[in-house]
């Protein structure tokens, strides 16, 4: 004998009952997580290694939410960088100046479309302490306000 889902009456109040709180539950997951976007501003410096200018190389500011930008050092040290506003880690790099790898550095990754051409990597390599090169081992923070700002960064042993 055959029974209809929707005559048989004891097993539809579970079923409806149990679909309603997959569906609450479901919503209320799509509402929480990271967000999606995160506001920037400018944030200006020098970057400076035992009271000398790092002669070149590349700035990076990343958030816990994921978010991160890049910014050029040039030949006498200053940067610019678009960074997520909040609390930020700071990684230093120049290794990309080393013999061998400086023409892919002046390459850099070319514009994006409809945008500007990206700004080269120029400068001197010289040799930083390892750890401003890797998100994990950097102990350089930053809290980013609104509105532009200046940020200078001296690097240690």
């Amino acid at each position: 004998m055959f029974v209809s889902f929707l005559t048989y009456k004891p097993c539809r109040l579970p079923f409806f009952g149990g679909l309603l709180i997959c569906l609450l539950v479901f919503a209320v997951g799509c509402q929480t997580g990271k967000p999606k976007s995160a506001q920037y501003v400018d944030v200006t410096g020098k970057v400076t290694y035992q009271g000398k200018p790092v002669t070149g190389g590349q700035v990076s500011f990343f958030n816990d939410q994921g978010f991160n930008n890049n910014g050029v050092i040039d030949e006498n040290g200053n940067y610019k960088i678009s960074s997520p506003v909040g609390n930020v880690k700071i990684m230093v790099d120049n290794r990309m100046l080393r013999q061998g790898q400086r023409e892919a550095a002046k390459m850099g990754a070319g514009p994006r479309p409809g945008g500007e051409q990206p700004n080269p990597i120029k400068g001197k390599f010289m040799r930083l302490p390892e750890k401003y090169s890797a998100p994990d081992k950097t102990d350089l923070t930053y809290t980013v306000s609104n509105g532009p700002q200046t940020h200078d960064i001296e690097l240690t042993d």
